[in-house]
């Protein structure tokens, strides 16, 4: 009932596609995700927080889940544009090595599932492990070089001279976002964004005062703005600078779009990557005239 209430609120607002959460745990794909049973202090967790990832106990739940969800999803006419993840961030051998048993287990009990996930290594691309790998933006150049088609993202990191959107960004880096994404979109099909309104304290359910508190309380692994671009409010969310900088950087590469400018035209040229790009203001409203004609 809640993810039809969800599904109800957000094609209202025009959306298509969904993303769904991980099902195996973060950093490392070797555990179970928390499911519960009941709510509030009725609230039991169905299996012990270190139960494997790739136990029969586990196994056993994703095939009874899995097709009950596909059969949800299939009724509420949004699977073709549903896409799954596995597991966040891993990172090594030892992690990828679990991605893959974790993922070939999803390949045997939902063949129709398609996989996208924060995955920085670049054989995550060259060897297909994942449907759609998602490179964070200061190692996405590895795949740009090799043409290996993917999404971008960024989160806590990368910081200093990269693109980002946190408190202490300014407005033009944030806003170049859409411009750098078309220069790069004969890889780069999409961009996965973290946060929206995490207004927790990092890995909790703890709530924060986010306009007291605006690193998830976990200076300086998270940065100042890292995890919410959006305030809570009486009636709703209250906006923030930095959400409608980066709208405008969506609008820019829409603009982009519909003009039909190719990505290696002159006039974006001097946009090489993510971290080396024009840094005068000026150089948006200059380059937006030009498109517009005038």
């Amino acid at each position: 009932s809640d993810v039809s209430k969800y599904l109800d609120i957000a094609r209202e607002l025009g959306f298509r596609k969904f993303e769904w959460p991980h099902l195996f745990s973060q950093w490392g794909a070797s555990g179970a995700i928390p499911v519960y049973k009941g709510q509030g202090e009725d609230e039991v967790p169905l299996w012990p927080k270190e139960l494997s990832g790739l136990s029969e106990r586990y196994r056993a739940f994703l095939s009874h889940f899995l097709p009950e969800f596909k059969s949800f999803l299939e009724r509420r006419q949004v699977l073709e544009g549903s896409f799954f993840h596995v597991s966040d961030e891993p990172h090594g051998e030892d992690d990828r090595k679990n991605y893959i048993k974790s993922r070939s287990m999803l390949k045997d009990l939902a063949p129709w599932m398609k996989t996208m996930d924060a995955v920085s290594e670049i054989e995550y691309g060259r060897e297909g492990i994942t449907d759609i790998p998602i490179p964070q933006i200061g190692t996405v150049q590895d795949y740009i070089k090799e043409g290996i088609p993917c999404f971008t993202y960024f989160c806590c990191h990368p910081r200093g001279a990269y693109i980002n959107r946190l408190m202490d960004t300014p407005l033009h880096k944030i806003r170049m976002l859409g411009w750098a994404l078309y220069r790069h979109r004969a890889t780069i099909g999409g961009f996965l964004h973290w946060g929206y309104n995490y207004w927790y304290k990092s890995q909790t359910r703890d709530l924060i005062d986010p306009f007291m508190v605006s690193d998830g309380d976990r200076w300086p692994e998270w940065a100042y703005g890292d995890t919410f671009v959006v305030y809570p409010g009486e009636s709703g969310p209250i906006d923030s600078i930095r959400w409608e900088i980066f709208a405008e950087g969506l609008q820019d590469y829409q603009l982009l779009q519909s003009v039909g400018l190719d990505p290696e035209d002159p006039l974006l040229s001097e946009i090489v990557d993510f971290r080396s790009f024009p840094r005068n203001p000026e150089w948006i409203t200059s380059n937006r005239r030009k498109l517009l004609g005038f």
